[in-house]
Parts: C-alpha cells; structure tokens; sequence
C-alpha cells in the first residue's frame, strides 16, 4: 500500500475531512482508498472532494456524522500501488516465489485491505492454497491461483490478492 495523504481535521457536521495529499497524488475515483483501523485497511470510497487551497475536504459514503469522522483524524490514506509501481517492486508468482518464501507475508486484498498473515501453504492436489489467519485468530483459505495474486512485494513482505466477490464473506460474516 501506498499512502497518498493524512486526514487533518474534521470540517463541519456532516462528515467532511479535512485531507492534506502528499507529493503529487490524487484521490481516486471508483476505486477504494485505505486508512487503518484497528491493526487492519479498511476501505473507504469518495463521495465527495472539494480543493480548499493546498488540502481538500473529503467526504467518505456513509460517512455523515462528524462523530464518526472524527475517528479518522489523524491517519493516513493510503491506495494501492498502480500497476507501473507493482511491475517495479513486485514479483509474479511463476517468476520464482516459492509457498514456503509467502509464509509471514502480510495478504492484502484490493477490495477488503490487509486480511492477516500467510501462515501456511496447503498443496492439494490441483488446488493449492493459502491459509491466512487475521488478527482475530480467523482462518481464510485462498486459492494459491496466479489469476488472484496481483503482486508479490519481497522487499515489504506483502501479497497482494484480488479475490472474488463474496470469497472472504465465506470465512467472516462481518466485513
């Protein structure tokens, strides 16, 4: 993941942040950002940015009360990697990865953030997988499918997935 901007401040009583974007960056559209809550990316889509001078004043979907905003003060906002950042710092699965080197990498998925860590490599046959174990001791089995895994970042530890809809709502009701 890649952080792009920090939350200031809250602004009015309706949800607005105040963000301040680092370097060059933008705030996508359609695609999630990710601020950390609780030891995990949480996702958050743009419903509305206004330019105020430098910074910008935000607001999340459903996020309208300024209670809720302002537990986000203070965080980064951060995106995932562009697809040139990830041919440069990643490795694809068939260019020499081997499942003992993924275990303790950080699994982060596009849609739903970090999920946990790596803990084993399950080999059945024609359908190897990865069990990962999130922070709350929750086992999520994901197939080991070169399709799935957008990047493997040796440097910072982390695979990243793209999972199908509704594969991890198997595992955990409340995501």
């Amino acid at each position: 993941m890649e952080a792009i901007g920090k939350i200031q401040k809250t602004f009015g009583a309706h949800g607005e942040l105040v963000v301040a974007l680092y370097d060059d960056h933008t705030l996508p559209t359609g695609k999630p950002v990710f601020i950390e809550i609780n030891g995990l990316l949480a996702p958050f889509y743009v419903n509305k940015a206004e330019k105020r001078g430098q910074k910008l004043t935000v607001v999340f979907d459903d996020m309208e009360a300024e209670a809720l905003a302002a537990e986000l003060v203070g965080r980064e906002i951060m995106v995932a990697p562009s697809a040139r950042q990830r041919r440069k710092k990643s490795t694809a699965p068939n260019e020499g990865a081997t499942p003992d080197e993924l275990i303790g990498y950080k699994v982060i998925d596009l849609t739903h953030g970090e999920l946990g860590s790596a803990a084993s490599w399950m080999d059945y046959p024609g359908n190897p997988c990865i069990q990962v174990v999130n922070p709350r001791g929750q086992e999520i089995i994901i197939p080991a499918n070169e399709a799935l895994i957008v990047s493997i970042d040796r440097d910072a530890k982390v695979l990243s997935v793209d999972l199908p809809q509704g594969l991890l709502e198997l595992y955990i009701n409340n995501l």
